[in-house]
């Protein structure tokens, strides 16, 4: 009875709360979605999930020519827009570490 009863609950307020979300969506969302409209225009393509998730683990097939441009991109900017800019992800981290494994070397965020 109480799972019938959360399910009605849920059903009644899913539309508004998935309306009052999408009028007000944070900022991150909002940079990635506009560096996604500029990988587009470039590559004519969006990424396949299979490319989204090999860039993140860092296990795609870099021979082939779409993945390494997807992988550059999405370590250059995408990310990199999610983490506020170049202080946070800079270039000792997003080339050269893992997300988990990293810490910035040098400068004033150095730690």
């Amino acid at each position: 009875k109480e799972h019938a009863q959360q399910e009605i609950f849920l059903g009644s307020v899913h539309t508004i709360v998935a309306n009052k979300l999408n009028v007000r969506r944070c900022y991150v969302v909002q940079r990635l979605k506009e560096s996604m409209e500029t990988y587009y225009n470039h590559a004519k393509a969006m990424p396949t999930d299979a490319m989204i998730a090999g860039a993140a683990t860092r296990k795609l097939d870099l021979s082939i020519t779409k993945n390494m441009s997807w992988m550059t991109y999405y370590w250059s900017e995408l990310v990199r827009r999610a983490a506020r800019g170049f202080a946070v992800w800079n270039k000792d981290i997003h080339l050269f570490e893992t997300i988990q494994g990293s810490k910035i070397r040098s400068g004033p965020f150095a730690g």
